[in-house]
């Protein structure tokens, strides 16, 4: 019997302790809590929320500002303290801020 199919085995002849009274709505709401945790812990993992944190920033501020296009990207970047190659090319062939191509 592999592996698996004897760890189902095991557990589905095993008795509770005590009572053990769930209603559908209360397995929801765990099965949701339990992903909003990982979905944080995995969030604080990522690189880019260490550098915001690191610089006072929260996740999610940049979609509070009102710049749009080239200008919200050298925002954005300059927060993080980085500058993509392509940003960097586009300030310097001397197109600014204001174009979006």
């Amino acid at each position: 019997m592999p592996w698996n199919e004897r760890a189902d085995t095991l557990a589905g002849g095993a008795y509770p302790i005590g009572e053990l009274v769930r209603t559908p709505r209360d397995i929801i709401g765990e099965i949701k809590q339990r992903t909003k945790e990982q979905a944080r812990v995995e969030q604080r993992t990522m690189w880019s929320v260490q550098r915001l944190e690191e610089r006072g920033r929260k996740y999610g501020e940049g979609a509070l500002v009102t710049a749009r296009g080239r200008m919200k990207t050298v925002l954005n970047q300059h927060e993080m303290g980085v500058i993509t190659k392509k940003t960097l090319q586009h300030i310097l062939r001397g197109k600014g801020l204001c174009h979006n191509d």
